[in-house]
């Protein structure tokens, strides 16, 4: 955070100045300069911000998981929240057949790339903590790479193409550490399907605990809530991803993904064979783009 506290506040060129320094010294007295001049702007972003980084292939894992529990369901449409939705970006491509095909292929699971199964999905939530962040802000988030770029450069093509759409998500401000308004808002929208994407990972344990617990207890059925986060405190590459079910006893370890951008390959996890046998995933016989 104090790395995209300062890209956001610093002009553009100090900040690049002070990463592309040789010398640690120089980056040192860099450093202290950006601090003394900017400390009331970057203490501000501290404790007002969090990291808001936006990815367009996040909606990738919840659309072939969720689709997989919801292949028998019959009855009405389910309500789906997207918490720390970030641009609100991942509710609005569900169910999007050109954005699953543009990105899916990159991703390969452990039997090939699952075929596009569409959700039964009603009302669309993205849910962050006001204030909602600006394109500025996003860009902050990002490495300054091109490996970064070009990810950015997918989330400002989405965000074009989505531009043309109605608007089909809601996004509402709730504090997911607030347990009451966050419940209320569960309940009062009967959300039946929750998403968390490296939303929880700067809480303790405590609090990521709490703010499942509050959304698993209040939802609607089918009452499932798929959680991704980074793997191992963010000491690994990658992500994993845990399904918390009132139908199961405990949350279903399923799988990693060896790109925490979603790209790359998919990793069955302690449950995925429990799951899929339960839950089967429906993969395309389309050829996989950059296989060996």
């Amino acid at each position: 955070m104090i790395g995209i506290a300062l890209k956001f506040n610093l002009p553009e060129q100090q900040f690049t100045g002070l990463v592309n320094s040789d010398s640690r010294a120089a980056r040192l007295t860099l450093l202290d300069d950006a601090v003394q001049n900017h400390l009331a702007e970057i203490a501000s972003t501290l404790a007002s911000r969090q990291n808001s980084f936006t990815g367009a292939r996040r909606f990738l894992v919840p659309q072939t998981i969720l689709a997989a529990c919801m292949s028998g369901y019959r009855g009405p449409a389910v309500n789906f929240a997207d918490f720390g939705t970030g641009l609100g970006i991942l509710p609005r491509q569900l169910n999007s057949v050109s954005m699953y095909e543009r990105f899916a292929g990159d991703l390969r699971w452990p039997s090939g790339i699952p075929a596009f199964c569409p959700l039964p999905v009603g009302r669309k939530f993205g849910v962050d903590r006001a204030e909602f962040p600006s394109l500025k802000w996003v860009r902050a988030c990002y490495g300054s790479s091109a490996y970064y770029r070009d990810l950015y450069g997918e989330v400002l093509d989405v965000l074009a193409v989505l531009s043309d759409d109605p608007a089909d998500t809601c996004l509402v401000a709730v504090d997911l550490l607030d347990s009451d308004a966050l419940r209320r808002f569960v309940q009062d929208n009967r959300i039946g399907m929750a998403n968390f994407c490296y939303s929880l990972y700067e809480f303790s344990w405590e609090k990521r605990t709490q703010v499942i617990a509050t959304v698993l207890d209040s939802l609607a059925p089918p009452g499932l809530a798929l959680v991704i986060e980074p793997r191992a405190e963010l000491t690994q590459q990658g992500c994993e991803v845990v399904l918390h079910s009132r139908d199961h006893g405990r949350p279903l370890s399923l799988c990693t993904v060896s790109d925490g951008h979603f790209k790359g390959v998919v990793r069955a996890g302690d449950d995925y064979e429990y799951f899929t046998d339960r839950y089967p995933i429906e993969f395309s016989r389309e050829s996989v783009r950059n296989e060996p």
